[in-house]
């Protein structure tokens, strides 16, 4: 899975980072926006996607992922 931020739509609410349990995300102050900066300890569970008020978050399969499920 992939986390996805569009920086464009980010509105700098912040939930992102209040409510993601391993803390992939950080609020940078001087650009007002967020970041993902641990992707790698997602749990994919969609929290910040679904609490986003700029729907600026998109969490889909990875091409790899794709692949192999096209495969089965």
């Amino acid at each position: 899975m992939v986390i996805h931020l569009n920086d464009a739509r980010c509105i700098g609410c912040q939930f992102c980072v209040e409510v993601c349990p391993r803390g992939c995300f950080e609020y940078q102050t001087e650009r007002k926006k967020a970041k993902v900066i641990l992707p790698l300890l997602c749990l994919y569970c969609h929290a910040c996607e679904l609490n986003c008020e700029g729907n600026a978050i998109k969490i889909e399969k990875s091409l790899f992922q794709n692949f192999f499920a096209q495969l089965i």
